[in-house]
């Protein structure tokens, strides 16, 4: 049985935990959304025919770094929405086997953890983006 002081604990883990998730994904979509807003520009401000080999190099790499970034965002993104999906089903689990009077422990963790790798990737592809933009820009 769980007394009112855990019950107190696990609701501020909840809330927090909650708040913690929104402000992650509101700056995983504000990062896509800047990065988006790069790519466009810089897509439609390079002439690439009057560039030099390293200018082209890097340019190259910002373009493909950014692109990187974008889809490993959008998957990073979807890989929170499966996760708290499974979280959700298991929670309903739990509470219909409660409901008919059997006590079992389901484990509430999240088991999905393959998305965690495209947030290194994404974070990854965005500094690469930067530094080559800013090498790109000194050629």
């Amino acid at each position: 049985m769980i007394t009112e002081k855990e019950r107190a604990y696990i609701n501020e883990f909840h809330s927090i935990q909650n708040e913690r998730n929104e402000k992650y994904m509101i700056f995983v979509k504000t990062v896509t959304t800047m990065a988006i807003g790069f790519l466009g520009i810089m897509l439609s401000l390079a002439d690439t025919e009057k560039m030099s080999c390293m200018k082209h190099l890097f340019y190259s790499i910002t373009i493909t770094s950014t692109a990187l970034g974008i889809l490993a965002s959008l998957i990073t993104s979807f890989g929170e929405i499966i996760s708290l999906t499974g979280l959700r089903n298991k929670i309903q689990d739990r509470a219909l086997k409660l409901r008919d009077g059997i006590d079992i422990e389901v484990p509430l963790s999240n088991d999905i953890k393959w998305f965690e790798m495209f947030h290194y990737i994404w974070v990854f592809s965005f500094l690469c983006a930067l530094v080559s933009a800013t090498r790109f820009s000194w050629f």
